[in-house]
């Protein structure tokens, strides 16, 4: 390794962060420039718990499988190297496999090892956490460095797993999330899809108000409502300066190039809101009226075939399947040939019921049970089985996509908050023109064991298309299941 004069960087890997992207996990690191030089390594338990995983189906066994093929082929491309000594990946870029016997650390990782072993000690006897081991290696590297006093070397725990960066902050070892995986960098809050405008003043609001209600024109430039700039399909409610408890609802529309308005909001007294269509004919939707601006934001953007990702975040009981069933029973009555093919993540909430008997979509119907809860509030409801049977509506394992050229169908992915970001983008990857895809989910409710509100594949795809003009997000706060559901979706 290089000498004291040298700014070095190592880069200690969790499992975790291998089997969460492992393209990334190598990219992500490049020294900064050419006096610093980075240094990759895996622990050899590592390379262990990865192997574990590679039978497992889904994602994480795909990105077991991926990094044993990425690391045998590093060692192809470099003839000359070893695991051991570090492989070259780029200029002043390496990485290596450690076993703890390194002529550097033997001594140190040895002492770390029983050290954290004693602090941490397992309720099992004789038994020890793999994550203590990687501690170890982490605390073996800090002790070297700091014995042959290499003041420029920096040492780092890059793991997703909150635990092990507690513990190794006991320790004094520098331990950090992935940041490289996270949509959103810390302090920042995510993209809603809407936003309130609050600056007009009354003449231009009531000119606009004017014009729209008397359907002269809906459509309006950002500089008629004192907007910079914002996003495509971006959503606005522009209060009355003079009255708060009325709004118009409306929507930058980067097709037409304009801001376009489609409804005014009522608030009553008691918080309740009424939405009035511009065009009377726009609502109900399959019975179904919007009960608040953020449900007509997202009837909106679900009507619109043009946009063909629309992204509904809420909380349970704001409307995301119902309103979704609604524009899409509509949009199946409009065109028979359509399909409609519906997936989730099968990701338990507690404890699993096993081995389900049965066909695939006997298997997979206690999954969808939502989709059919919902669903019997329309009459289609009370066909989907034969709906079922003639596969005009489809369900399927979010498994089975991969491969997939999905053509003329609207695709609903229910609790999307549990894909990884890389699942996200297989999922939108395989729609074609005549498709759109819907996703749907709770960032507060993530039941995947590697997933958090920052890491989610729903936040990711939102995030990351929100500049798309064939992207629409919108964020729903409100319950409208009941009072029950709301209130405990606030409490508990």
């Amino acid at each position: 390794m290089p000498g004291n004069k040298d700014e070095v960087h190592i880069k200690i890997l969790d499992t975790n962060i291998w089997l969460a992207d492992p393209e990334k996990a190598l990219s992500v690191f490049h020294p900064k420039n050419e006096y610093t030089t980075t240094y990759i390594l895996i622990p050899g338990i590592v390379l262990e718990e990865s192997d574990d995983f590679k039978s497992h189906q889904g994602e994480v066994g795909y990105n077991s499988r991926r990094t044993g093929r990425m690391l045998r082929q590093l060692l192809r491309n470099s003839p000359e190297s070893s695991y051991l000594q570090g492989i070259k990946i780029a200029p002043n870029y390496f990485i290596r496999i450690v076993t703890g016997f390194e002529d550097e650390i033997s001594d140190y990782f040895t002492k770390a090892e029983a050290e954290v072993r004693t602090v941490f000690r397992s309720p099992e006897r004789g038994k020890v956490k793999m994550d203590n081991i990687i501690l170890a290696y982490a605390l073996a590297y800090e002790r070297f460095a700091k014995a042959q006093k290499k003041q420029k070397w920096e040492i780092e725990l890059v793991t997703q797993d909150n635990y092990l960066i507690v513990k190794a902050s006991a320790f004094g070892i520098t331990a950090n999330e992935w940041e490289a995986i996270r949509v959103l960098k810390s302090g920042v809050d995510f993209y809603k899809g809407y936003s309130d405008i609050t600056t007009l003043k009354p003449e231009g609001y009531n000119r606009i108000y004017s014009a729209v209600m008397d359907k002269k024109s809906v459509n309006f430039s950002l500089d008629d409502i004192c907007v910079a700039s914002c996003f495509p399909n971006q959503f606005f409610r522009v209060v009355n300066p003079e009255n708060t408890l009325e709004s118009l609802l409306g929507r930058n529309d980067p097709f037409d190039d304009n801001v376009y308005f489609f409804a005014v909001c009522e608030w009553a007294e008691n918080e309740q809101q009424t939405i009035h269509p511009v065009y009377q004919n726009k609502y109900p939707v399959k019975g179904i009226q919007p009960r608040n601006y953020q449900q007509a934001f997202a009837l909106e953007a679900l009507l619109d075939e043009r946009i063909k990702l629309v992204t509904l975040i809420g909380r349970a009981g704001t409307g995301k399947t119902l309103l979704t069933l609604a524009a899409s029973f509509h949009q199946l009555d409009m065109d028979q040939k359509l399909r409609l093919l519906i997936t989730k993540p099968i990701v338990p909430v507690g404890n699993t019921l096993g081995f389900l008997p049965g066909t695939s979509d006997e298997k997979l119907a206690p999954w969808m049970q939502c989709i059919f809860d919902n669903a019997m509030l329309f009459k289609e409801g009370q066909y989907m089985q034969e709906y079922i049977r003639t596969g005009q509506i489809t369900l399927q394992p979010l498994e089975h996509v991969r491969g997939r050229s999905i053509h003329k169908g609207l695709y609903i992915l229910e609790e999307a908050q549990n894909l990884i970001p890389k699942e996200a983008k297989t999922v939108i990857t395989r729609e074609a023109d005549t498709s759109r895809i819907i996703l749907l989910g709770d960032t507060e409710q993530i039941d995947h064991p590697h997933l958090n509100e920052h890491t989610n594949g729903l936040l990711y795809a939102s995030e990351r298309m929100k500049a798309s003009k064939l992207s629409a997000t919108v964020y729903l706060t409100k319950g409208e299941r009941g009072q029950l559901a709301a209130e405990a979706a606030e409490l508990l």
